[in-house]
């Protein structure tokens, strides 16, 4: 009896998001701008604490990340993620409580744009102000169900913002909420398929996006995704994808087309480190926008037991 050389994982990830002082369609994340923001369905560690929560749930090991994002006009946003099982040791353990099952992450971001021309209503710079966000995320993440064909994921984070503009300033909290469904039909080898639809809300800034993803995965090597978004009626279609050469060298690449603007992504990570316990990180990666301006991203990430 032949014995069957793959696996197929079916991944289902849900997100709503409502939130408070938020600068839409900047792209957060290094794996998401490497590959265009096609990565909603495959977010993990800290990159599913600024992209989908209910990935925490998945969470084996310790991870903390840096990244650095360039974006048009001089904005630039720094960001630090921690992420870690609440009760480390219990990871493999089975039968634990809900509590000792937790997976829990904090991020800190600041983002800063300055010398903002303001104009009056003839066209005449009228002053200059500088402009701020810090932030801070919260986030946890349990497993629901890990069965040997079936899991459950589940997640939430609390976000705060803190927004300056010169000297005025004003707070606004959001909530993000996610989950993800494994469904494991052959444990061989590593195909796995994925769908994921998201809901935003702003009500700040009463803005809605709906979208829907879908992906690949096969042998922990070659990832693929594939979005729709609906932002504030423009449809817009995202496809990226990654895949590592060797042991160390991972490569993304991502395109995005709308009735506005046309947007490709690439990117690069290497693995200085590829050790059981320990995994250290270097990325580069950018997104070139045809109609505004190019984000540029450069960040590390260190994963560890």
């Amino acid at each position: 009896m032949y014995k069957i050389l793959f696996l197929l994982i079916f991944f289902v990830s849900f997100n709503f998001k409502t939130y408070g002082a938020l600068i839409k369609n900047i792209p957060i994340g290094m794996k998401s701008i490497g590959m265009n923001e096609s990565s909603s369905a495959l977010s993990e560690r800290t990159e599913a604490l600024n992209i989908n929560p209910g990935g925490l749930g998945k969470l084996k090991k310790k991870e903390v990340s840096y990244f650095h994002t360039s974006y048009i006009n001089n904005i630039s946003i720094e960001n630090i993620s921690y992420v870690t099982p609440l009760y480390p040791s219990m990871v493999k353990r089975e039968n634990n409580s809900l509590m000792q099952k937790l997976r829990i992450g904090i991020n800190l971001g600041y983002l800063y744009y300055k010398d903002i021309n303001v104009y009056d209503s003839f066209g005449a710079v009228e002053q200059t102000v500088d402009y701020n966000i810090l932030s801070l995320k919260l986030g946890m993440g349990v497993p629901l169900s890990e069965g040997n064909s079936f899991r459950l994921y589940i997640g939430v984070a609390e976000k705060m913002d803190k927004e300056t503009i010169d000297d005025f300033k004003v707070s606004s909290f959001s909530t993000e909420m996610g989950a993800m469904a494994v469904f494991v039909i052959n444990k061989a080898s590593g195909l796995y398929s994925l769908l994921g639809p998201q809901f935003r809300i702003s009500g700040m800034y009463n803005k809605e996006e709906y979208s829907i993803g879908f992906g690949f995965k096969f042998l922990k090597r070659i990832f693929v995704g594939y979005d729709i978004k609906n932002r504030d009626g423009i449809v817009t279609s995202y496809l990226g994808g990654e895949i590592w050469l060797w042991k160390h060298i991972g490569i993304r690449a991502g395109w995005s087309d709308s009735s506005n603007f046309a947007k490709i992504g690439y990117g690069l990570s290497v693995a200085l480190k590829k050790e059981k316990n320990k995994r250290l990180y270097v990325e580069f990666n950018s997104t070139a926008e045809s109609e505004i301006d190019t984000v540029y991203n450069i960040g590390v990430k260190y994963v560890f037991k």
